[in-house]
């Protein structure tokens, strides 16, 4: 709530110098000591400078081969980044609910030898390592986030390549995890053999979704903490042929009127299925009435997210007790089913803790149920 609470403006930068007597905020990039940017607006920054180069290409007499060629070259428009010593970032677990492309796009443009020198260089402070191409193995990155994943695993590994080695300090996960045994209704972890994205999409469409196209599991929310994976889902659902799956969505993208226009419907028993991403619950953490049935398509990336959704859950004597135009009502128990893979074993960690991960991921079952009988 912190985080959200506070200013969301995502295109920032503030560069600052250091004096021997005050801070100097808003210099020059070339003059500054400091950066302290977001990755949007240090993408916005690059983007900006590549098409004001790119101009003034075009309207110069020489040669346009060899223009383009070296004023659209990475390492021209991002000089001011070849000196980076120390890259320090910050809560990456919430940049990634917003677009890590552009942080790799970063990452991968720090400390190239510029192509071009401006008037303010000091050839006599350049060190010949850096001349080298060296620089990226004297840099230093420091990474800090509330949870690991592969992903996360996978920048840090790529992109921290200080000759000195690296150092990994991983949070501790909960000795039970979140998950709690509630009595009104049981949690099922089902695994699949499939961790691929395409080839996980395919084993729901045929294994998964038509098991909860019946009237027994009516009133479904479908978790999925990928956007890509919730359009996908979602342009298969509306095609002619499975216009059978009555849904509606909410995502990160949907506008005030579409959310409670959405919550509004799906509480009145009018469709079946609701999509909903992690980072609409992210931003929003409404608490959508009306459900019987969770279905997680994958393992959420916070692991306390799992009993925030759960906890939508409307009891059966609850629904049965209100007047809505939901007709053939039936006594089946509400249920949550979470799919997951090998790979999700961090994930999972969270939630079910670490001796329990253990324990399912060893099991020759493929389905287990928690559940407080």
């Amino acid at each position: 709530m912190k985080i959200l609470l506070s200013t969301t403006v995502k295109v920032s930068r503030v560069s600052i110098s250091i004096t021997r007597k005050s801070l100097k905020f808003f210099q020059s990039v070339y003059k500054s000591d400091f950066l302290i940017v977001s990755p949007v607006g240090l993408r916005t920054l690059l983007e900006k400078r590549r098409r004001k180069r790119k101009q003034s290409s075009d309207n110069s007499e020489s040669d346009s081969d060899n223009e383009n060629t070296n004023e659209n070259n990475s390492s021209t428009i991002a000089d001011f980044l070849s000196s980076i010593e120390c890259v320090y970032i910050d809560q990456l677990d919430i940049l990634s609910m917003q677009n890590l492309d552009h942080l790799f796009y970063i990452l991968e443009n720090l400390n190239c030898i510029p192509q071009q020198a401006t008037s303010s260089t000091d050839f006599s402070r350049i060190r010949h390592w850096s001349l080298n191409g060296w620089a990226r193995f004297y840099r230093q990155l420091i990474v800090l986030s509330s949870f690991t994943s592969p992903l996360f695993l996978s920048l840090f590994h790529r992109f921290s390549t200080n000759y000195s080695g690296q150092c990994l300090i991983q949070p501790s996960f909960p000795l039970n995890g979140y998950i709690r045994p509630v009595s009104t209704f049981h949690q099922l972890f089902q695994r699949i053999p499939i961790c691929d994205p395409t080839l996980r999409f395919n084993y729901f469409i045929e294994h998964i979704l038509p098991r909860f196209d019946t009237s027994t599991y009516d009133h479904t929310l479908i978790y999925l903490s990928s956007y890509f994976d919730f359009v996908r889902l979602k342009n298969y659902m509306r095609t002619e042929k499975h216009k059978q799956f009555n849904y509606l969505t909410l995502s990160e993208y949907s506008t005030k009127k579409q959310i409670l226009l959405a919550r509004n419907i799906f509480y009145h028993r009018q469709v079946r299925f609701l999509l909903m991403t992690e980072r609409f619950h992210f931003y929003h953490r409404y608490r959508i009435k009306g459900i019987r049935h969770i279905l997680f398509y994958d393992l959420p990336s916070y692991g306390h997210f799992y009993p925030e959704i759960v906890q939508f859950l409307t009891l059966p004597h609850v629904i049965d007790k209100k007047k809505t135009t939901r007709t053939n009502q039936t006594d089946e128990p509400s249920t949550c089913t979470t799919l997951y893979a090998k790979e999700d074993a961090l994930k999972l960690a969270y939630i079910l803790g670490q001796n329990a991960v253990t324990d399912l991921l060893n099991s020759e079952k493929n389905t287990h149920l928690f559940t407080n009988k």
